[in-house]
């Protein structure tokens, strides 16, 4: 190539907005074209550069500011509005949040303040016409729809209109919504493509009690982006903020505080310190139903709420006989489908009353009218992650007192409320007086890997995490930065092997390089771990098993364990699927493609072969979403049918290729036999020692009839290490890799 040549292709590399370097002599030049955002151009695997074509993505983040419609509110709706406590406060509050950039609002359960407060805003900016964009940040999905839904009634609209919702898999708004209810990662994404929220003038941070991990990174962005915008203004409302609210004063300074008082609520302790309390849980629920039955039902009608640590609580009292009560039961928790969710809105039966089994997921912003009782067992299941050893660990603990306060809010939320608190006051006391921060006791991966992408220049990672209300320790973000250049970094010190594996044990002396791959992962809504396994699977040309594993980890398996008789046939449907092949990828794969061959008898299919519909659903839904942001960031064509194209999916039916694949996304997460060839005891890169999880499908095949020994596997791969009573366990995704 002569240097005329080298000069023109720079120039066509440039005229494409691309930046280009070249190396080399004559005889042999090396051209490199790149782009820092990688948003412009793909590499496709015909080996040319197709351009980007931004009608194919949601431009949602840069429409414009818009005038509120007046309201077309019915007097009935009115007159419930004027009501609510929030209402009589409504002149102060406008004023507080039009006169500082940040409000803090209190507010008693059920004063109004999630529905309401934005309402004020729209009816405000309608009355001196003012363009503004509303976004109110929720922490689950059921809250995000059913608050939007709400409010969309109140304005006597449909969702969709000025009011919609936008959760993961599913968004209801157009171009004339104005106020977005959507969940905390939704307004994550979308400040990574506005960063400064250019086209936000307010934004509501609802529940920032609970200190989410997204939540807290979103305080640290939002703070950034106050430091370039005047105009916006940024709201944090809480049932229970007494705990944080001197550390959200103190973290910014510009900021009023709003207090809203609420309804009125009968609170009964026990009168007995229950040790045991899930043991005699039946003998105390059975009672308090009957209680609410036989002497409260003739004067108070309502339905109850009951509040369980985990899914496994809700499905042991579910079978419980009832006796001569006729309660209705609903069941809610995060795992369902949100159609199902719905459901516990309806109306118990004529001469039933309704009882609700929930998880936690019903702490926060959700209305349900006529749950007037709640019964709070004091417990929730949390997680927790060891960042040296890498374990994760979920485990039954009691709840804080900021959770309580919001278990009880449930009840009366309409109406005067009881509830019924399983521990007593002295357990109360003892209780902690909030959550702690998500960030202080959870994996910190992915927030690192954001921060590395969305710091300012030449900020360490460190540096910027440092900027949250109550950032992690240094030791967290030094040993989750060691995990992620194992992983994806460019290593920037020159490591042996041996190092690799124990680098965890010191902090970094400098901080690595992000590469590339880094770069996309970072854009891809999933752990590092599972967008690497994604793009490997990409790149090896078996794109439909890949993308399947991995929507599945990163929802849930789609099986379901019921109790009682139908037990030993759900394991023996597992077992089906799982065949002898010594792999749970192979087990949700074949699962998940003979669901889709039944479709048209899906519901069906999953009720025989024990597959939750809603897990299904989900899966497949997660499915299209990672095809749509792998279009997005130029990796596959636009056009293409990613899911059966043939180019894509050369190596789709190879298992040593998806094997290879599934070895690069799990690493380091690689185990071997601990003695012999044997799988009692697995050995892990952290030197700890593990053993199979009772759910993984080899544990069984281990002892299944069909073979006449134990099998001799030299090496697995597993996506995390979890720890169950105290002992160690590799967490179901195992498969031979020798």
């Amino acid at each position: 190539m002569t240097s005329d040549k080298r000069r023109i292709a720079h120039r066509i590399i440039n005229a494409m907005e691309l930046k280009s370097n070249s190396y080399g002599l004559v005889l042999y030049i090396l051209i490199f074209c790149s782009n820092s955002f990688l948003l412009i151009y793909y590499y496709n695997f015909n080996c040319c550069l197709v351009p980007h074509d931004k009608s194919t993505e949601s431009n949602r983040v840069n429409e414009p500011m818009l005038i509120p419609p007046k309201a077309k509110e019915t007097p009935q709706m009115r007159a419930l509005r004027m009501s609510l406590p929030t209402y009589a406060l409504k002149k102060k509050i406008v004023s507080a949040i039009e006169s500082h950039k940040v409000t803090l609002i209190t507010g008693g359960t059920g004063c109004g303040k999630t529905t309401q407060v934005p309402q004020f805003l729209l009816e405000h900016a309608c009355a001196n016409h003012i363009p503004i964009r509303i976004i109110c940040t929720q922490p689950r999905r059921l809250p995000t729809i059913a608050v939007a839904e709400r409010v969309a009634r109140e304005r006597n609209e449909r969702v969709g209109g000025t009011v919609g919702y936008h959760i993961r898999l599913e968004q209801k708004t157009s171009p004339q919504t104005i106020l977005t209810y959507c969940t905390s990662g939704v307004l994550l994404r979308m400040l990574t493509v506005d960063g400064v929220a250019r086209s936000m003038s307010h934004i509501f941070l609802d529940e920032i009690h609970e200190r989410e991990q997204n939540t807290d990174y979103l305080l640290i962005a939002l703070k950034q982006a106050l430091k370039v915008r005047d105009n916006l203004k940024v709201i944090l409302m809480s049932a229970t903020m007494e705990g944080n609210l001197r550390i959200f004063k103190d973290y910014f300074k510009d900021s009023d505080v709003a207090h809203v008082n609420g309804l009125p609520l009968f609170i009964y302790f026990s009168f007995h310190l229950i040790i045991f309390i899930f043991v005699f849980f039946f003998l105390i629920f059975m009672f308090m139903c009957s209680c609410s039955y036989r002497k409260i039902n003739i004067f108070i009608l309502g339905s109850i709420l009951v509040f369980l640590p985990g899914y496994e609580d809700i499905l042991t009292q579910m079978h419980r006989p009832c006796y001569n009560i006729k309660p209705q039961i609903y069941t809610l928790h995060s795992q369902m489908n949100c159609s199902d969710q719905q459901k516990v809105f309806d109306a118990a039966p004529p001469g039933y009353r309704k009882v609700i089994l929930s998880t936690n997921i019903a702490e926060a912003s959700l209305t349900i009218d006529d749950v007037v009782f709640v019964i709070d067992s004091g417990k929730v299941k949390e997680k927790s992650y060891d960042h040296l050893t890498r374990i994760n660990q979920l485990k039954v603990t009691w709840i804080a007192k900021s959770n309580a306060e919001q278990r009880s809010g449930r009840a009366g939320r309409c109406q005067a409320g009881y509830c019924f608190r399983l521990y007593s006051a002295d357990d109360y006391e003892r209780m902690e007086p909030t959550q702690i921060a998500e960030m202080k006791k959870a994996a910190i991966h992915d927030v690192c890997l954001h921060a590395k992408m969305y710091a300012p220049p030449k900020m360490p990672v460190k540096d910027f995490l440092a900027l949250a209300p109550e950032p992690p320790s240094s030791n967290a973000v030094e040993w989750s930065l060691e995990f992620l250049e194992v992983c994806i970094y460019k290593r920037t010190l020159k490591l042996s092997q041996a190092d690799c594996y124990n680098s965890l044990e010191r902090p970094l002396k400098r901080e690595p390089d992000l590469t590339y791959l880094g770069r996309h992962i970072a854009q891809l809504p999933l752990d590092p771990q599972l967008a690497r396994l994604l793009l490997f699977g990409t790149a090896f040309k078996c794109f439909n098993p890949t993308v399947t594993l991995v929507a599945t980890l990163s929802h849930r398996e789609p099986f379901v364990l019921p109790l009682g008789e139908e037990r030993n046939a759900a394991i023996h449907a597992r077992d089906e699927f799982g065949r002898c092949d010594y792999s749970d990828h192979l087990m949700f794969l074949r699962a998940f493609y003979a669901y889709q061959r039944m479709s048209d008898r899906s519901v069906s299919f999953c009720r025989t072969h024990f597959l939750s519909p809603n897990t299904m659903r989900m899966i497949s839904g997660i499915r299209r979403q990672l095809v749509y942001e792998l279009r997005r960031l130029r990796i596959i064509a636009p056009n293409c049918n990613a899911f059966e194209d043939p180019e894509l999916n050369r190596y789709s039916n190879c298992w040593p290729v998806l094997q290879a694949v599934i070895v690069a996304g799990c690493y380091p997460g690689i185990g071997s036999a601990k003695s012999g060839n044997k799988l009692r005891k697995i050995r892990t890169s952290t030197e700890a020692s593990a053993t199979l999880h009772p759910g993984c499908i080899i544990k069984r095949q281990i002892v299944n009839p069909c073979h006449l020994e134990e099998p001799k596997i030299d090496y697995l791969a597993f996506q995390e290490l979890s720890k169950i009573d105290d002992r160690l366990t590799v967490f179901v995704c195992f498969f031979c890799v020798l």
